[in-house]
């Protein structure tokens, strides 16, 4: 049997009141219902990753100004590559001022990320969130591609030298870049397995690290991090160097570049090292890598040393 309509009634039986309510409340609905349906979330099945191995000159007078008009063209260039996030190195804009972030020269970065429409992580920058009681941190600024600050990543783990000017600070959380999850690490964060573990057990697709190296063995041992993580997260790694004149030291880049991989054995598989996509030396360079999300998804769910400890945990 139909259901009866406005437009069945019999003569002198309809209710024009509630027809009348009816056909507005459609109509209400018709125009309110895509902002009342659950979004869904885009997850892009590739993710392009521009590393700014940009060189440093931090005692020269002047620096800072000319760190960042040569940023702000680095974010362009990013765009033009069609990369979907640009990740720079600590300290990226030299010796500037302590103050609160976003600072005035981030505030110009997140002008050209909006301009450029593309994500930016900022270089760990001092920032001074209290005066008193002083509290300071170093901290990634992340932007996405409206320029708004979509993330404040502070470093947890401080260098010898770092450690008497700043707070520490607990391992931070996940951000979203144009949606995938990623996870920001400075320095010495890297060498510390759990902070990258627990980035991932967040959610974190890719990880995004920025280290310093002061000597070739120190190099090495940052790529061999950069690796490590990967493999044992089963996550991509994209590492970005420093390079130039960083505190009367001449820092020597490595921005490296990985991604797990797999072994076929018959119907099995079992993990295969690391992909190196992209390895860097001492050179001034904006590299663009990217990064197949879609495999190493699937990777993911057929093997993952977290899913295996949490199983083993479980039992």
């Amino acid at each position: 049997m139909r259901a009866r309509t406005c437009t069945d009634a019999p003569d002198g039986a309809v209710d024009q009141v509630a027809c009348r309510a009816a056909r507005s409340s459609r109509k209400l609905y018709l125009a309110l219902g895509p902002l009342l349906r659950p979004r869904v979330r885009h997850v892009p099945d590739s993710f392009k990753v521009a590393i700014a191995q940009m060189e440093h000159d931090w005692s020269r007078p002047g620096a800072s100004h000319d760190a960042l008009a040569r940023a702000k063209e680095w974010v362009k260039q990013a765009a033009r590559e069609k990369a979907r996030v640009l990740l720079f190195s600590e300290y990226f804009l030299g010796d500037v001022p302590v103050a609160p972030l976003p600072n005035e020269a981030i505030k110009e970065i997140q002008s050209q990320a909006r301009r450029s429409r593309v994500c930016v992580v900022c270089g760990v920058t001092r920032n001074r969130v209290c005066e008193a009681p002083r509290q300071q941190f170093l901290t990634s600024v992340v932007l996405g591609r409206r320029g708004e600050v979509v993330g404040m990543v502070n470093k947890s783990m401080y260098y010898p030298t770092e450690r008497p000017w700043f707070d520490t600070a607990p391992p931070g959380q996940p951000v979203e870049l144009d949606g995938v999850r990623v996870g920001v690490l400075a320095g010495l964060d890297a060498a510390v397995p759990g902070i990258a573990q627990s980035l991932v057990a967040q959610g974190a697709e890719v990880l995004l690290v920025q280290s310093s190296s002061f000597s070739p063995q120190e190099r090495d041992t940052n790529q061999a991090l950069a690796i490590a993580r990967a493999y044992e997260n089963t996550v991509p790694v994209v590492a970005v160097g420093l390079v130039g004149e960083f505190m009367r030291r001449q820092g020597m880049g490595g921005s490296i570049a990985v991604a797990p991989r797999v072994q076929r054995f018959g119907v099995m598989e079992s993990p295969d090292g690391v992909d190196v996509l992209l390895r860097l030396q001492e050179e001034e360079r904006l590299a663009v890598v990217e990064l197949d999300l879609r495999a190493v998804r699937a990777m993911r769910k057929r093997f993952s040393f977290q899913g295996l400890s949490q199983h083993e945990g479980g039992e």
